[in-house]
């Protein structure tokens, strides 16, 4: 019987092995999908090594340059740019790890958003048959800034992805967002130069792990993109099936089977936005990409789904005890973020990223507007040379914070994710007042409302940031306070709660 039993736990424990160290969710939210009437995507950074950390940046216009390249830090990938660019904002990884800019949110000028990116894992025999260009292609640490600096819709966006794609070749499989006030495009990309764009439903949602999700895609439709090579790759690897009712099933041709490391999070997403058709999980079930909520969604829903551990199933750590299911809200998330669009604001002013450096389960998610000139001076510091720690960094220092409250999330975490949660509820009535605001008067007075829109931004980054280090100071003396009732001898140890005083 014990041998049964630990049979059926290591099976078990198989189906949650990750394919790679890095592992994001993303999210969707369409404007007749939202209880604002707003366009909502974004995705969580998880990252292999727990220290990496992002920052933020602001890219100014450059007008009629010619002759300018974009060069990828990571491998030898260029990109000649046109002679105007567009002023960005964007939330680069610090260069210290290696990887290039890994701009994992950008927004710009032109109401322009890129998420980027959900890495997906493409079966062997097609990228046999289409290998990646690791030496020189395109992909996340290169193509989100690009895609913003040159592009002013989403369907621009799409155009130039296929065209780098083609020329240059992508050095993984990942999935891309973008959208603009009209529409927004979801991007799977499968091997070295296959990839499909669909459009995604205003009236609908979505949230998936580290998988591709595309199951029945009609090709000739105005409404997709793709490779011009798209099946060729697919039936030369064997892996194409026949179409049904004139739609593709790209998932079966050009995914690695599914595993409930990735497909438990596509579920819970379905759970939460739309439970009385999520069912119980089942790793072989097809989960459709886009599906109505069972209520409108709102921001804060979405930031909720990222902070999610599987919480009211028996797939909880912390209800169950067993850490081997993978949870939305993780330790190995580097940063996540929310971009919020609102289609009936001027271009500058339409794009907001709500930004959480580290976890978002223990950190706050900060609200930057496509249209500041500036963040504040710690925010957008770049560590160069070798990762060290660093605590004059912001990202270091949400880093510490979410390590200190995700050792006990009962104990220490839960006054942590209060706070930030009541700072966030004073954003949504703070923030949304002033940019309704600055848009009233954004046509007679751009430059004094772009003024006031960055310094009101300046000042609660540097709140935040003085707050995590005061948080982090003060949870790291209850947690030595509790310690000390458990020395040697106490036969029962009663530990405080920590509260956020």
């Amino acid at each position: 019987m014990n041998k049964a039993i630990t049979a059926a736990a290591a099976a078990l424990s198989a189906l949650f092995v990750p394919a790679v160290a890095d592992a994001c969710t993303g999210i969707y939210a369409g404007r007749f999908a939202t209880t604002k009437g707003t366009i909502l995507l974004g995705h969580t950074v998880d990252s292999g090594a727990w220290t990496k950390c992002h920052r933020f940046s602001v890219t100014p216009r450059v007008e009629n340059v010619p002759g300018r390249v974009y060069r990828s830090a990571r491998n030898e990938f260029r990109w000649t740019l046109p002679a105007t660019t567009w002023k960005c904002l964007s939330m680069p990884r610090l260069s210290s790890f290696g990887d290039g800019g890994m701009d994992s949110a950008c927004v710009n000028e032109r109401g322009l958003a890129v998420s980027g990116t959900v890495t997906g894992h493409a079966n062997k025999s097609v990228v046999k048959a289409d290998p990646y260009n690791v030496k020189s292609g395109a992909g996340e640490n290169s193509l989100p800034l690009l895609l913003a600096l040159c592009c002013s819709t989403s369907r621009d966006a799409v155009e130039l992805l296929g065209k780098v794609i083609s020329e240059r070749g992508h050095f993984n499989g990942e999935i891309y967002m973008v959208a603009d006030a009209e529409e927004a495009w979801y991007v799977e990309v499968y091997t070295g130069h296959q990839w499909a764009a669909v459009r995604m439903p205003d009236d609908k949602v979505a949230s998936w792990g580290n998988e591709y999700m595309l199951t029945s895609v009609r090709l000739n439709s105005p409404d997709v993109r793709h490779s011009p090579g798209i099946l060729c790759v697919a039936r030369k690897a064997g892996t194409l099936k026949e179409p049904k009712d004139g739609c593709w099933n790209l998932c079966a041709a050009y995914s690695i089977p599914y595993s409930a490391y990735n497909h438990l999070r596509t579920w819970y997403g379905h759970r939460l936005l739309a439970p009385s058709s999520a069912g119980e999980f089942d790793v072989k079930r097809e989960y459709p990409l886009f599906y109505a909520p069972d209520r409108k969604v709102t921001l804060r829903d979405m930031m909720e789904l990222m902070r999610s551990r599987n919480e009211g199933t028996k797939f909880c750590p912390e209800e169950t005890g067993n850490k081997i299911f993978r949870t939305i809200g993780t330790t190995k998330q580097s940063s996540a973020h929310v971009i919020e669009i609102v289609p009936s604001f001027p271009a500058p002013l339409r794009c907001t990223v709500w930004a959480a450096l580290a976890n978002c389960e223990h950190s706050v998610f900060m609200p930057l507007n496509a249209a500041v000139t500036a963040v504040a001076p710690a925010y957008a510091a770049d560590q160069t040379g070798k990762p060290r720690r660093d605590w004059s960094i912001p990202g270091h220092a949400f880093r510490r914070l979410c390590a200190l409250s995700e050792l006990d999330r009962r104990l220490y975490g839960a006054a942590v994710r209060s706070f930030w949660r009541a700072r966030e509820d004073s954003y949504f009535r703070d923030y949304y007042a002033l940019l309704a605001d600055v848009a009233r008067k954004w046509s007679c007075e751009p430059e004094k409302s772009r003024k006031s829109l960055t310094d009101w931004i300046i000042v609660e980054q540097t709140r935040n940031f003085f707050d995590a280090n005061r948080l982090f100071d003060d949870l790291t003396w209850q947690i030595i306070q509790n310690n000390r009732t458990k020395g040697d001898g106490n036969l029962k140890w009663n530990p405080e709660p920590f509260v956020v005083k």
